[in-house]
């Protein structure tokens, strides 16, 4: 029996998930909650009983790379602990390097976040000695776009625009197989998330942060800002009662989520000099219907919007499942 370990890292903590090969996630063996920053894969293998047969992990920051499924190797696992080492995914990255090279399971890493190819214009920040950089969330963006395309039968020369809906928003444009711009999430650009507080303005950003030390403040930006800071809610169920009882802090906090996500988007269209075929929608807040509805709204005149459903832990259990059955790996 060959078994796959799907383990999806966020702010509020690692969720990890063991099913045997070709199941899915509702058949899953297994599954285990950590702390941020943490994975007992010890643990995991001593209630499993035996290795998994795989580890997969989606991909975090590290440098520049083409898009696709990764071997994690000793190479990206220093760039992880180098480039952005705050971050879940680039957390996970050095251990699951450690505990793949240890026990001599293979581990992979799909879709690396910094594979977008932006326009020239694009990289230019405003500050000279800072150059904007192609980072989005490639799982599930790159999937969610490319099965949007599949479905409503676009070419492969597509116009679009990914909106990411998680704990950090992203809003990503793309022409064909390529991202060309983004908002770059992990350092704070583009719209406020469910937890993460996107864009400030520059001088309340100084004065903030005069007021506290680095490590409070990235948790305090990246965990207890968005949505959910202004609904004064912690989980997502939490926000979807807060909402279904007619809480008008949780429904200004999603309605000014929308917002800001479609007002990113209008940035992005410019991107594609206003053609836009489709506008795809996912991430974990596409169960918001508010905040659906709300992007929706301001977001049609430029193209249909349409959902993708399908969750990181699905996506890495797909790729690692493909993998298992001889798919081949690109090498880092």
């Amino acid at each position: 029996m060959r078994t796959v370990l799907a383990v999806n890292p966020t702010y509020l903590g690692v969720e990890a998930i063991l099913v045997e090969e070709g199941a899915s996630l509702p058949d899953a063996s297994g599954r285990w909650v950590f702390p941020p920053g943490t994975c007992d894969f010890a643990a995991i293998e001593r209630e499993a009983g035996i290795p998994p047969s795989l580890v997969a992990i989606p991909g975090g920051t590290y440098k520049p790379s083409e898009p696709g499924v990764y071997l994690i190797n000793e190479k990206m696992a220093s760039e992880a602990s180098e480039i952005d080492p705050f971050h879940p995914r680039n957390r996970l990255t050095v251990l699951a390097y450690r505990y793949c090279s240890e026990r001599r399971v293979p581990g992979i890493v799909v879709e690396p976040m910094n594979t977008g190819k932006l326009l020239l214009e694009a990289e230019v920040s405003g500050l000279a000695e800072h150059r904007r950089r192609g980072v989005y969330y490639a799982l599930p963006q790159r999937h969610a776009w490319e099965d949007s395309c599949r479905k409503l039968g676009l070419p492969l020369t597509a116009r679009g625009i990914t909106a990411y809906l998680g704990e950090e928003s992203c809003v990503s444009s793309h022409i064909g197989d390529e991202v060309v711009d983004t908002s770059d999430p992990v350092l704070g650009e583009g719209p406020f998330g469910l937890t993460a507080a996107g864009t400030l303005p520059a001088g309340g950003f100084l004065a903030y942060l005069a007021e506290r030390p680095g490590s409070e403040l990235v948790s305090t930006l990246k965990t207890s800002a968005g949505a959910f800071g202004y609904a004064k809610t912690r989980t997502l169920p939490e926000l979807e009662l807060a909402l279904s009882r007619g809480d008008e802090k949780a429904a200004r906090a999603v309605s000014a989520m929308g917002y800001q996500v479609a007002k990113e988007i209008g940035r992005q269209a410019v991107a594609l000099s206003g053609k836009v075929d489709i506008i795809v929608l996912c991430g974990a807040g596409v169960r918001l219907s508010a905040l659906r509805n709300r992007i929706e709204e301001l977001s049609r005149k430029w193209a249909e919007v349409t959902v993708y459903k399908e969750t990181t832990p699905d996506l890495l259990i797909a790729k690692g499942t493909a993998v298992l059955r001889g798919e081949a790996l690109k090498e880092y």
